[in-house]
């Protein structure tokens, strides 16, 4: 009797768990590449490197990570791609590599998911990189960059094909 009596006053005072707010204090971890998937690691590079950049520069970084997965100079895997050591510069900023901004999140796996699902026939045209194995961001002036080797500019990065000096 008690249990029924708490459920009608539960059902008749407007509570609701879709009401409820829970409040987390991150979404997903990116620390660890043994927990990644594809999926997720291309997710979690895009997150932490191209927030704040237009639909094409997200598309163009999920892209140079494939690339480089499907290059002989790179790792095989795209999880490897995105952990390998000195690569990316949000490995080595010293700050969390934690998921915090839920809707940047939701935005960085559709993305991911929608250049993963683009087919080997279509990849080429789809590809605003050109190929493109490397980028930074157009306020950093790495050794490696050459403006002569230069594919394409996006946004707030720079493309390149090669990272060797002519």
């Amino acid at each position: 009797m008690s249990r029924l009596v708490f459920v009608l006053m539960i059902m008749f005072s407007g509570f609701t768990i879709a009401d409820t707010e829970y409040k987390v204090d991150y979404y997903h971890s990116c620390e660890y590449p043994d927990r990644q998937t594809e999926l997720t690691a291309l997710a979690c590079n895009l997150y932490f490197e191209g927030r704040g950049e237009s639909l094409v520069g997200r598309q163009a970084i999920v892209f140079v990570t494939i690339n480089r997965a499907e290059s002989d100079r790179f790792p095989n895997s795209i999880v490897d791609v995105v952990y390998q050591h000195r690569q990316f510069s949000w490995h080595t900023d010293g700050l969390s590599d934690k998921v915090r901004d839920l809707i940047a999140w939701k935005d960085a796996i559709h993305i991911s998911s929608y250049v993963l699902g683009v087919s080997d026939s279509d990849y080429y045209y789809a590809d605003v990189t050109e190929g493109s194995l490397f980028y930074h961001s157009t306020k950093v002036n790495p050794l490696w960059a050459d403006e002569d080797n230069v594919v394409v500019q996006i946004d707030n990065h720079l493309f390149y094909r090669e990272d060797k000096k002519k």
